[in-house]
Formats: C-alpha cells, structure tokens, sequence
C-alpha cells in the first residue's frame, strides 16, 4: 500500500488535497480529499447494484453527470455551518 501510495498516487492526491484546501480553507484537506475520491468510486464501482433502484436514470451512469452531482454536494455540504 506504501508503494501505491508514494509511488502512485502521491502526486495525484497532492493535487486534489491542494483543490481541497482552497474549495474549503477551514476543513481538513486530507479528509476532503479522501471523500472526494469515496464518492467518485462508489458511483462507479455500485452502478450495477444502482441500476436496479427505483429512480435510477441512465444519465447516472454518465461521468459527467456523476462528476456534477459530486461537486455540487461537496461544494453545498463544505459550505455549510459548523454547528
């Protein structure tokens, strides 16, 4: 896991901590980074379970459509007020 992670996918996920960090100044980068990529691969990994929901639409399946609906919900839910 070392070697993917140092090796791999460092410079990636530095990039996507940065991203984070100026999408949400006060919120852990690490951890909006990590959810970012949780989100992005559960919509891809689960799209044969999804399908079978009720109000599953093809356009779900599409990247782009997925990639709104991830920013959009990151986006609403950093802005949001800390209780």
């Amino acid at each position: 896991m070392q070697l993917l992670a140092q090796g791999i996918f460092k410079r990636q996920f530095s990039l996507l901590m940065e991203l984070a960090a100026e999408l949400a100044p006060g919120k852990d980068a690490h951890l909006v980074a990590t959810s970012i990529i949780g989100l992005s691969k559960c919509y891809i990994e689960y799209q044969p379970i999804l399908k079978n929901f009720p109000g599953w639409k093809p356009e779900h399946e599409l990247p782009e459509v997925i990639a709104v609906h991830i920013t959009e919900l990151l986006l609403n839910s950093l802005k949001a007020k800390t209780a």
